[in-house]
Protein backbone atom coordinates (compact mmCIF):
# COMPACT_ATOMS: atom_id res chain seq x y z
CA UNK A 1 0.00 0.00 0.00
CA UNK A 2 1.42 3.14 -1.08
CA UNK A 3 -0.11 7.17 -0.30
CA UNK A 4 -3.32 5.37 0.64
CA UNK A 5 -3.63 3.24 -2.60
CA UNK A 6 -3.82 -0.51 -2.68
CA UNK A 7 -3.77 -2.81 -5.69
CA UNK A 8 -7.24 -5.22 -6.66
CA UNK A 9 -7.46 -8.02 -8.10
CA UNK A 10 -11.69 -8.16 -8.50
CA UNK A 11 -14.54 -5.77 -9.32
CA UNK A 12 -17.58 -6.17 -6.93
CA UNK A 13 -20.89 -5.41 -8.23
CA UNK A 14 -24.43 -5.78 -8.01
CA UNK A 15 -27.23 -6.46 -11.25
CA UNK A 16 -29.62 -4.26 -11.87
CA UNK A 17 -30.79 -5.46 -15.00
CA UNK A 18 -30.27 -8.36 -17.61
CA UNK A 19 -31.57 -8.81 -21.26
CA UNK A 20 -31.21 -12.19 -23.23
CA UNK A 21 -30.46 -11.19 -26.95
CA UNK A 22 -31.29 -13.76 -29.73
CA UNK A 23 -29.30 -12.92 -32.70
CA UNK A 24 -30.24 -13.82 -36.44
CA UNK A 25 -32.49 -16.77 -37.30
CA UNK A 26 -29.81 -19.34 -35.67
CA UNK A 27 -30.88 -17.30 -32.32
CA UNK A 28 -27.65 -16.80 -30.90
CA UNK A 29 -27.62 -15.97 -27.36
CA UNK A 30 -25.89 -13.08 -25.60
CA UNK A 31 -26.99 -11.98 -21.73
CA UNK A 32 -26.48 -8.32 -21.39
CA UNK A 33 -26.17 -7.27 -17.78
CA UNK A 34 -26.29 -3.85 -16.39
CA UNK A 35 -24.15 -3.59 -13.54
CA UNK A 36 -23.57 -0.79 -10.32
CA UNK A 37 -19.74 -1.58 -9.17
CA UNK A 38 -19.43 -1.81 -5.45
CA UNK A 39 -15.91 -2.24 -5.05
CA UNK A 40 -15.22 1.48 -6.92
CA UNK A 41 -17.37 4.33 -6.02
CA UNK A 42 -19.69 5.75 -8.29
CA UNK A 43 -19.46 3.07 -11.32
CA UNK A 44 -21.54 1.08 -14.07
CA UNK A 45 -20.28 -1.68 -16.02
CA UNK A 46 -22.65 -3.64 -18.42
CA UNK A 47 -21.26 -7.15 -19.02
CA UNK A 48 -22.09 -9.25 -22.58
CA UNK A 49 -21.74 -12.83 -21.64
CA UNK A 50 -21.89 -15.24 -24.93
CA UNK A 51 -21.99 -19.17 -24.31
CA UNK A 52 -19.46 -21.57 -25.86
CA UNK A 53 -19.56 -25.28 -26.22
CA UNK A 54 -16.02 -25.99 -25.22
CA UNK A 55 -13.98 -23.02 -23.41
CA UNK A 56 -9.91 -23.01 -23.55
CA UNK A 57 -8.39 -24.29 -20.23
CA UNK A 58 -5.63 -21.75 -18.61
CA UNK A 59 -6.57 -18.33 -20.29
CA UNK A 60 -8.45 -15.58 -19.99
CA UNK A 61 -12.47 -15.60 -20.63
CA UNK A 62 -12.66 -12.19 -21.92
CA UNK A 63 -11.58 -8.60 -21.27
CA UNK A 64 -12.62 -5.25 -19.93
CA UNK A 65 -12.43 -2.08 -20.83
CA UNK A 66 -12.07 0.99 -17.96
CA UNK A 67 -13.08 4.24 -19.18
CA UNK A 68 -10.64 6.89 -17.66
CA UNK A 69 -13.21 9.71 -18.92
CA UNK A 70 -16.22 8.14 -17.61
CA UNK A 71 -17.41 6.32 -14.58
CA UNK A 72 -17.50 3.00 -16.99
CA UNK A 73 -16.98 -0.09 -17.60
CA UNK A 74 -17.69 -2.63 -20.50
CA UNK A 75 -16.91 -6.28 -20.41
CA UNK A 76 -17.26 -9.04 -23.28
CA UNK A 77 -16.70 -12.59 -21.27
CA UNK A 78 -17.57 -16.28 -22.27
CA UNK A 79 -18.84 -18.83 -20.45
CA UNK A 80 -19.05 -22.77 -20.72
CA UNK A 81 -23.09 -23.36 -22.48
CA UNK A 82 -23.87 -25.32 -19.69
CA UNK A 83 -23.04 -22.17 -16.74
CA UNK A 84 -24.47 -19.90 -19.49
CA UNK A 85 -27.89 -21.85 -18.92
CA UNK A 86 -27.76 -22.49 -15.19
CA UNK A 87 -27.50 -18.53 -15.16
CA UNK A 88 -30.02 -17.24 -17.57
CA UNK A 89 -32.18 -19.03 -15.51
CA UNK A 90 -30.86 -17.88 -12.39
CA UNK A 91 -31.63 -14.00 -13.77
CA UNK A 92 -34.70 -14.18 -15.45
CA UNK A 93 -36.45 -14.88 -11.76
CA UNK A 94 -36.36 -12.04 -9.42
CA UNK A 95 -34.45 -12.53 -6.43
CA UNK A 96 -35.19 -11.21 -3.23
CA UNK A 97 -32.13 -9.08 -3.53
CA UNK A 98 -29.94 -8.29 -6.04
CA UNK A 99 -27.44 -10.65 -7.50
CA UNK A 100 -23.89 -9.80 -6.84
CA UNK A 101 -21.29 -10.65 -9.66
CA UNK A 102 -17.39 -10.63 -9.07
CA UNK A 103 -15.01 -10.38 -11.29
CA UNK A 104 -11.31 -11.56 -11.07
CA UNK A 105 -8.63 -9.78 -13.24
CA UNK A 106 -5.37 -10.86 -14.63
CA UNK A 107 -4.17 -7.75 -13.32
CA UNK A 108 -4.31 -5.33 -10.59
CA UNK A 109 -6.03 -2.20 -10.59
CA UNK A 110 -5.44 0.96 -7.88
CA UNK A 111 -8.33 1.70 -5.31
CA UNK A 112 -8.31 3.61 -1.98
CA UNK A 113 -9.76 3.18 0.90
CA UNK A 114 -13.00 5.45 -0.31
CA UNK A 115 -13.67 3.14 -3.52
CA UNK A 116 -11.31 5.55 -6.11
CA UNK A 117 -9.91 4.10 -8.61
CA UNK A 118 -6.69 5.84 -9.89
CA UNK A 119 -6.56 5.59 -13.86
CA UNK A 120 -4.93 8.09 -16.50
CA UNK A 121 -6.00 6.64 -19.31
CA UNK A 122 -8.51 4.23 -20.74
CA UNK A 123 -7.65 0.71 -19.77
CA UNK A 124 -8.46 -3.04 -21.33
CA UNK A 125 -7.98 -5.84 -18.87
CA UNK A 126 -8.50 -9.69 -19.18
CA UNK A 127 -10.80 -11.64 -17.26
CA UNK A 128 -9.88 -14.68 -15.38
CA UNK A 129 -12.84 -15.41 -13.78
CA UNK A 130 -16.01 -14.51 -12.45
CA UNK A 131 -18.57 -15.61 -10.03
CA UNK A 132 -22.42 -15.06 -9.58
CA UNK A 133 -23.91 -14.76 -6.03
CA UNK A 134 -27.32 -14.96 -6.42
CA UNK A 135 -29.80 -14.82 -3.26
CA UNK A 136 -32.24 -17.95 -2.83
CA UNK A 137 -34.78 -16.14 -0.33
Amino acid sequence: MTDGWFPSHTLQMFLQSAEMRLLGTEMRQELDLSCGLSSIARGTCTLRLRPVDVLRGGGPIGQIEILADRPLMRGEITLPRAGFDILARHVAQEPPRPVAVIVALTESLEVNLQGDLRISKTRTLSVADISFNVPLQ
